[in-house]
């Protein structure tokens, strides 16, 4: 048994190595990266976007192409290391932006406030594009599951399909709070996540230090905060979700009890 065991596991870690190695080699030639494109909002804030386009022999390749995009406040690079490789080698262009306010963009995050008019202008910026054939999808966990509910309920040009995933929705009624009480992994998140890595204040080292500081001891504000909770009030919730105006678009909606999205209206 012991033996049938080692060998599932050896040929488990053969089948990882050979994935990675063909992730690496689509990787290496199979995209033409612009990083840092800053794209400008209603507002004159420009937020951060890396672009991938599909190319051979390490030259772009020229047309017009479908774009995947995915909108997040946890840095925009990661996207190479998880999704940009399978799509961007099958002919799509792949976007990565950083939110309002995190890391390399302008301006001051606010939770989803902003998500509803950003998601709409960078769309509208998207289907603008020489390259662009006029449609994009999107996709994304969590926080960038909620810019995708915030983009769906704008109406925005070329959107195609969605893929939202533990994705937040109408969070002043679920994941933010839930039955009215504050979900105090949301002061995990702000304490560990949030503030420290990522933004505004972080720029600053000796503030970001601090932050830092603040995340080792979150415990102990967690506990002071549940002592101190206000009552729910409806009127200071954030609501995303809900819509007339909606664009219809084939979407994935996947989800568990750990997110938001289980608890959708």
């Amino acid at each position: 048994m012991r033996l049938r065991t080692l060998g599932s596991l050896g040929a488990l870690l053969l089948l990882l190595g050979a994935l990675e190695a063909r992730q690496q080699e689509e990787t290496a030639g199979d995209y033409v990266a612009e990083k840092d494109v800053m794209v400008p909002m209603r507002d004159g804030v420009r937020l951060a976007t890396d672009l991938y386009f599909p190319a051979r022999g390490g030259r772009r390749l020229e047309g017009r192409y479908p774009a995947i995009m995915e909108r997040t406040p946890y840095n925009k690079s990661g996207a190479l290391k998880s999704w940009v490789p399978f799509f961007v080698s099958r002919g799509y262009v792949c976007i990565a932006q950083d939110t309002r306010g995190r890391y390399a963009s302008e301006g001051i995050w606010h939770m989803m406030t902003d998500d509803v008019q950003d998601g709409y202008d960078t769309a509208a910026w998207i289907v603008r594009q020489p390259w662009s054939d006029g449609g994009f999808g999107t996709l994304g966990t969590s926080y960038p599951g909620g810019t995708q509910h915030a983009l769906a309920t704008s109406d925005p040009p070329g959107l195609k399909a969605m893929v939202p995933v533990d994705a937040v929705a109408n969070a002043g009624y679920f994941g933010m709070r839930n039955g009215g009480a504050f979900e105090l992994r949301f002061m995990n998140w702000i304490f560990t996540t949030g503030a420290p890595v990522g933004s505004r204040a972080a720029r600053d080292p000796a503030l970001g230090a601090a932050l830092q500081e603040m995340g080792k001891n979150v415990r102990q504000r967690r506990s002071r905060s549940a002592r101190e909770r206000r009552p729910f009030d409806s009127r200071r919730s954030t609501r995303i979700g809900s819509c007339t105006r909606c664009r219809t678009a084939p979407t994935t909606s996947t989800g568990n009890s750990r997110d938001s999205a289980s608890s959708t209206r």
